[in-house]
């Protein structure tokens, strides 16, 4: 209904294409992306974008009819523009071709870090159908760099849909740069190859795989997480039931409803209504959404940083914590998926108090990351020639970038999908000819059969 508001004229025919006109469509979607990396979607309104341009309001509708489209248009272009980077096939050596591709995205990211962080974060806000058209552009995408891997010699592992999880580890990592980089010590074609490198050779030594497993065998098998508990079903005003199942019941229904309707579209209101009590009960509990979230930070993003802590005194070896870690992560990480869900999509605009408690959490998992891969190099199971500030934070988007795209299924579960990844990470993609994918944990080679992960942007 707000954006119904600030909806301009219908143009009855699109506007001028003109190189000028262009120039001008292009300044008004960089203008209103750096606005929305800045405040936020919901807090820039039409007015603010118009003034930032020194355009009337009737100038800027000429462009885009409302805020909605420009969302969009947002999305569309960053998309458009990484998809221009495709190497045609044929025309070059597979390997090149890879490593072309892989320098177009990083720039692309690195140049256009608001467009890119824009349409990412924001991706709740679009439309249905703006939805599917990025979706749909994300697709075709994906289809090209898994064209692009399958042609890598030697060819990758034949494992079922083993490239469509390499296709989206790899865009993973090329897209962490967004979070992370800027411009000085490295350029973007250096993060580039060094990524390319850990996708095509992973990051363990020859022979250390082998070394490891003769040396200590008892951390093959990682302590399993506790089973999550099924909250009850919801009733804050039933007789009897302690204030803590209460909160436990308020934080279980706001995270549903923030993943429904998205943590800036939700009021305290929406919380009330969903939970069947009025707005000053609700008050009883907090003073506002923020604590919510707050608390659901508390819930389910400190568990993980100490899990991995955990992880790291279970054992001093760099190979088995690394695998430990990942497995950990991912197992973690869908148990809790709605509630990082949350995270990736509201974390850039919350409340400050908020937004420090998430960054400080992330600043937290990827440098225990980053002490795994200094304690392997130490140790001589990792390669010491990839820059561990690249590998550390490529792995956490690796990890992370999951929760949009992966869905469990019975034959497809967070521990196969950890599995690959730790054989990806590892060993890389590119594998020698009669190398069999172990999936069985150290046991005799068994075969595993893989479920198609939905690839769409919505858990």
């Amino acid at each position: 209904m707000g954006d119904a508001l600030n909806r301009g004229p219908r143009r009855e025919e699109p506007p001028d294409r003109s190189p000028r006109s262009t120039r001008r469509r292009n300044l008004v979607i960089e203008t209103a992306a750096g606005l929305f990396q800045q405040s936020g979607y919901r807090r820039t309104s039409m007015n603010d974008i118009a003034a930032e341009l020194g355009f009337t309001k009737a100038a800027l509708y000429y462009y885009f009819d409302s805020k909605g489209a420009l969302l969009e248009a947002i999305a569309l272009s960053i998309g458009a523009e990484l998809r221009d980077g495709i190497p045609p096939p044929d025309e070059e050596s597979p390997s090149i071709r890879l490593r072309h591709f892989a320098e177009h995205h990083v720039s692309v990211i690195a140049d256009r870090r608001a467009l890119f962080s824009v349409s990412m974060l924001e991706r709740a806000e679009l439309g249905e159908g703006g939805r599917a058209r990025v979706t749909e552009g994300e697709r075709q995408y994906l289809q090209q760099v898994m064209e692009i891997i399958s042609r890598l010699p030697p060819r990758p592992p034949d494992v079922p849909d083993g490239q469509l999880v390499a296709a989206h580890a790899l865009v993973a990592m090329l897209n962490s740069p967004a979070e992370w980089y800027r411009p000085g010590r490295l350029t973007p074609t250096e993060v580039a190859a060094t990524l390319v490198d850990v996708f095509r050779n992973g990051i363990g030594r020859p022979g250390a795989a082998s070394a490891v497993t003769a040396s200590d065998p008892r951390t093959s098998q990682p302590a399993p997480i506790p089973a999550p508990v099924n909250p009850a079903p919801v009733d804050m005003a039933a007789e009897g039931k302690s204030r803590r199942g209460r909160w436990d019941d308020l934080l279980s229904v706001s995270l549903d409803v923030f993943h429904e309707r998205g943590y800036h579209s939700t009021t305290l209101q929406h919380l009330a209504d969903a939970l069947g009590v009025t707005k000053p009960a609700l008050y009883y509990y907090v003073d506002s959404k923020a604590d919510l979230l707050d608390a659901v930070v508390t819930r389910s993003l400190d568990p993980l940083v100490e899990t991995l802590k955990w992880s790291a005194a279970t054992t001093d070896d760099g190979w088995e914590r690394l695998r430990l870690q990942v497995r950990l992560t991912v197992q973690h990480l869908h148990r809790e998926r709605v509630a990082f869900w949350v995270f990736l999509h509201s974390g850039a605009y919350v409340d400050d108090r908020v937004g420090q408690r998430i960054a400080d959490a992330s600043r937290r998992f990827v440098a225990l990351l980053q002490e795994t891969f200094d304690a392997g190099r130490e140790q001589g199971v990792f390669r010491d020639d990839i820059d561990p500030v690249v590998l550390s934070r490529a792995l956490a988007g690796m990890l992370k970038a999951t929760v949009r795209w992966f869905r469990p299924s019975r034959a497809f579960s967070p521990a196969t999908l950890a599995e690959l990844l730790c054989q990806l990470t590892l060993h890389g993609c590119c594998e020698p000819e009669d190398r069999v994918i172990d999936l069985s944990d150290r046991r005799p080679t068994s075969t595993v059969t893989l479920g198609r992960p939905d690839v769409g942007w919505q858990p």
